[in-house]
Formats: structure tokens, sequence, C-alpha cells
């Protein structure tokens, strides 16, 4: 266990790497100069409302392979990470598409999670996300206006999922230029 005085008073901190440890929670950071944390591989179960006080600079999260579920993720928690580009939330425990996400995520990692179905609105207030990868989960229904919002998504993954067929809403996405649907069951188009 990392003790908050331990690195709170790092400031000049840019990269903190803490994959593949025993972590039960996110350590307390206080660098505003902190771009990229690699703390996959851990047992992080929550990210509490306070977690990334202080740290409002952050452009790259993978919290890849910890034991998160949405509960887990409390609401407000990513909040201060406006500057946030890419969020691996892969094989977590997650059952749908977290809420409360931070607006300027460009490429968004949930493959491997637990989801089940993709929500109407699910990506709502991600008006910047480019790439979305949902592979291997669990999904079988792809809500219509799950993607309302995303303008921009250029890349779709949805590898190895249950569908039986293509998902709702995909008329509508102008700017996608590439759907992956590899190892579903899809019988018809």
């Amino acid at each position: 266990e990392i003790s908050p005085r331990e690195l709170s008073g790092l400031h000049t901190l840019q990269q903190v790497f803490l994959s593949d440890n025993r972590l039960r929670e996110i350590p307390t950071f206080r660098s505003a100069r902190l771009n990229h944390l690699y703390i996959g591989g851990n047992n992080i179960s929550r990210i509490l409302p306070d977690t990334f006080n202080g740290v409002t600079r952050l452009f790259y999260l993978d919290l890849s392979r910890n034991s998160l579920d949405n509960p887990g993720i409390e609401t407000g928690a990513m909040n201060p990470l406006s500057y946030l580009l890419y969020l691996w939330l892969r094989e977590n425990k997650l059952t749908r598409v977290p809420s409360g996400l931070p607006r300027s995520v460009k490429k968004l990692h949930l493959e491997g999670n637990l989801i089940t179905a993709v929500e109407s609105n699910a990506f709502t207030g991600l008006s910047a996300v480019t790439s979305i990868n949902l592979a291997y989960n669990r999904i079988y229904d792809v809500e219509n206006g799950a993607f309302v919002g995303v303008d921009y998504l250029r890349n779709l993954d949805l590898t190895g999922n249950r569908l039986t067929s293509l998902p709702a809403g995909l008329e509508d996405m102008r700017s996608l230029r590439s759907l992956v649907l590899t190892n579903n069951s899809i019988t018809d188009i």
C-alpha cells in the first residue's frame, strides 16, 4: 500500500508506471504536470470522487485489468480529468458503459468487460470520441440511439460479442470509417 504522503509531494511527476502490482486504490497525486498514469493490473475496485483532484493535465489513463465495476466508478470521480484523451478500462467488471466519463476522451477502451447491452445515450457527453472498443464483452443488443452525440466516431470495434444483427443507428454515424463485427452471431444484414 502506498501512503498518500509518499506521492502527493512529488509535484514535478509527469509519468507514473504502477502497473501489475497489488494496489487496492489509486494513490493520491497532486502533480499538475502528471500527464500519463499507468495503473493497470492491480486490485483497484473503486474510484472515489476526490481521487483525481489536483491532477488536471492527465492525458493518458490506463486502468485496465483491475476490479472496477459500475458502482465502483463513483459519481464525479473523473470530473477533474478535463484534458484526458486516452482511457483504458479494459478487462474490468463493468456491466454497462460507465457514465460521467470526461468529455475530452478521444479513444475509449472497454473491451473484455461484462457489458451485455449498449443502452440508448450510452455515450452522451463524449462528443470528442473518435474510437470506441467494445470487443469481447457479452453484448447482444445495441439500442437505437446508443451512439447519439458521438459525431466524430471513426472506429467502432464490437468483435467477439453476441450480436445477431447489425447495431441500430449505423446509418446515422456519418464519420464512421472502421466497423469491426468479427466473431459475433450475425445471421442477416
